[in-house]
């Protein structure tokens, strides 16, 4: 009996000793001189977001210690990366060659993922995006830049609810995507945001299921030169197209500038954008709607300096 009872004192020592080293803390942290054989605390940090993710439980948090080319990232539990602080944003650098995205999210059904203060800049020849959601409850982006990616630098492919606010999206491929072609509701709310420079385009809304419905606004933003007329129908600051399923916009307080093809393009009987409070100047078409789509005007709107101004389709009356 005595040996039964050593032996089972052995096996609960074991897993006293065991458990620590396997469970995960809801706060680490990452450094640009940190290690990822580190158990990543604020004393010991890891090097890299993958390094930090494994020993972050779910729902916990990775701060930034300092800046630094922290490694591409697939987010598959509700996490938040915050690397900003005290006296000003920490950011962190990410190449964008893997996964078609410096950032995919992978998340389950109840999962939110929070990242702010991110500084994620690539090669365009490389192909790949920025932010790649494709599964979650919610996505929360804030404070944080996307540069030279060879895709968009965020790209929203699934149902959810998405918050994106005071971003920049300098010389991508494209600036913001939510398209998608399955079953599902997406809402999303994009505010303080500026898109300069988009090879393809600024803000593309897409919906091609019968059974999606796209809502979404995106106020107080700045959409400014599309550098390229290669690419046709997508090829607008602000694109909107229902081939089928819905999709609603509203976008106020805003500005669409310098397009080389249009500012705001709707196309398809699913499709229909209200606008309010906004510029329009200097593109080579200012409005324009296709296949049933209806481009609503509030009435104090300003359109300027188009090559055609193009026109709404109707007017609205604010409430």
């Amino acid at each position: 009996m005595t040996r039964y009872l050593l032996a089972a004192c052995a096996g609960l020592l074991g897993m006293a000793f065991a458990t620590p080293a396997s469970a995960q803390a809801t706060r680490t942290w990452v450094s640009g001189v940190g290690d990822d054989a580190n158990p990543c605390s604020r004393t010991a940090p890891c090097q890299t977001f993958a390094g930090a993710i494994v020993k972050t439980a779910v729902g916990g948090e990775i701060n930034c210690l300092d800046r630094g080319e922290f490694g591409m990232l697939t987010i598959t539990k509700a996490i938040s990366i915050i690397c900003e602080g005290g006296t000003g944003a920490i950011a962190a650098e990410i190449s964008d060659d893997y996964h078609n995205g410096a950032i995919v999210i992978e998340a389950g059904p109840n999962d939110s993922v929070f990242l702010s203060g991110l500084d994620i800049r690539g090669d365009k020849r490389a192909g790949h995006g920025g932010i790649n959601f494709r599964s979650g409850k919610e996505l929360h982006v804030r404070n944080s830049t996307f540069h030279e990616l060879g895709d968009c630098a965020i790209g929203v492919a699934a149902p959810a609810s998405v918050v994106i606010d005071n971003v920049t999206s300098s010389s991508n491929f494209c600036g913001l995507a939510f398209a998608m072609g399955v079953p599902g509701t997406l809402n999303f709310s994009v505010s303080n945001v500026v898109i300069c420079d988009s090879d393809r385009l600024g803000i593309l809304v897409k919906s091609a299921s019968s059974a999606t419905y796209i809502s979404g606004v995106v106020s107080d933003s700045q959409i400014t030169e599309t550098v390229s007329s290669a690419w046709g129908v997508e090829n607008h600051g602000v694109s909107v197209t229902a081939t089928s399923g819905q999709v609603q916009l509203t976008v106020k307080n805003s500005s669409v500038t310098a397009q080389k093809v249009g500012a705001i393009d709707a196309r398809g009987s699913g499709a229909r954008v209200m606008v309010s409070g906004s510029l329009i100047a200097h593109n080579q078409l200012g409005i324009s709607s296709q296949g049933g789509a209806a481009v609503v005007s509030f009435g104090d709107n300003v359109l300027v300096g188009n090559v055609s101004n193009g026109s709404f389709t109707g007017g609205g009356t604010k409430k």
